[in-house]
């Protein structure tokens, strides 16, 4: 433990779905996972999904959990009602700056890139990005000529999953470069780029929820494991990482409980209901 926490202070716990519930690679979230989830719903705390999958991808597990409240979806750029998956807030990239983004990453769109409007998966075809989605669950509903056609629809966040995946940060530091704060712009799970509009993050929509709903940082936990969690890390009091998580997030985490394949959220979540520090 890096500092004294309080955990029985916590009144909102944010989790992260992809590699930090589900076993990594998989869309299976073990059954003690679950458990302890439910768990923690039943003592009258918000507990938060926080993920960037759709809506629609967790739409079962919401209501496997009896969810009742807010969900965070595609990295922040969408705020649903988790029982009914009604849009509680949205921020969508400008029509212009979404044709300059495909612009600058045209060497990647035939094969790498997937483009997630308010309603949908849209990539050219089954892509590199598309078999990678389908395997965690989140499987392109859309195919289009060109992705430029998506210029006058609400798009949520752009996608690249570079091949190969040494490129990352390539991409990232290109896209940041060429627009600054203009986008948001993040890794997730090793594995993807992830692009929304600038000042968009999950952190960011985690601390409206929370100052809407009347909570310090003091009484917010979070548990996740990639880059796209450390935002969550910065608005919390109490962060904690899966063993499997990136670098950055397990030298920001207060407690590090074991990995998502051994169903380490368990533990970080029966330790907030406990309220045990170690």
């Amino acid at each position: 433990m890096k500092q004294a926490v309080d955990i029985r202070q916590l009144r909102v716990l944010a989790v992260d779905v992809d590699g930090t519930l589900t076993v990594p690679g998989t869309n299976e979230v073990p059954e003690q996972v679950l458990a302890a989830l439910r768990q923690f719903v039943s003592t009258g705390r918000v507990l938060v999904l926080a993920t960037g999958k759709k809506f629609t991808s967790v739409k079962c597990l919401c209501e496997s959990l009896e969810l009742r409240g807010p969900l965070i979806a595609c990295n922040g750029s969408l705020v649903h009602d988790a029982q009914s998956g009604r849009i509680l807030k949205a921020r969508f990239l400008p029509s212009e700056l979404y044709v300059s983004v495909l612009e600058a990453l045209a060497p990647y769109l035939s094969r790498s890139v997937a483009v997630f409007t308010e309603s949908d998966i849209v990539c050219c075809s089954c892509n590199y990005a598309s078999h990678l989605l389908t395997a965690i669950g989140e499987p392109t509903t859309r195919f289009v000529a060109s992705l430029r056609e998506l210029a006058q629809e609400p798009v949520a966040k752009i996608l690249v999953a570079p091949s190969p995946p040494a490129e990352l940060r390539q991409v990232k530091h290109l896209l940041i470069a060429s627009f600054g704060d203009r986008l948001s712009v993040t890794i997730t799970s090793e594995l993807f780029v992830e692009v929304m509009a600038g000042e968009t993050s999950k952190g960011a929509a985690l601390k409206d929820l929370a100052d809407g709903m009347g909570f310090t940082k003091d009484q917010i936990g979070c548990i996740g494991d990639s880059d796209n969690d450390l935002s969550m890390f910065a608005v919390s009091g109490l962060r904690i990482a899966v063993a499997n998580a990136s670098r950055a997030v397990l030298m920001a985490a207060d407690i590090v409980v074991p990995s998502a394949l051994d169903g380490g959220a368990a533990e970080a979540v029966y330790r907030t209901v406990a309220g045990r520090q170690q």
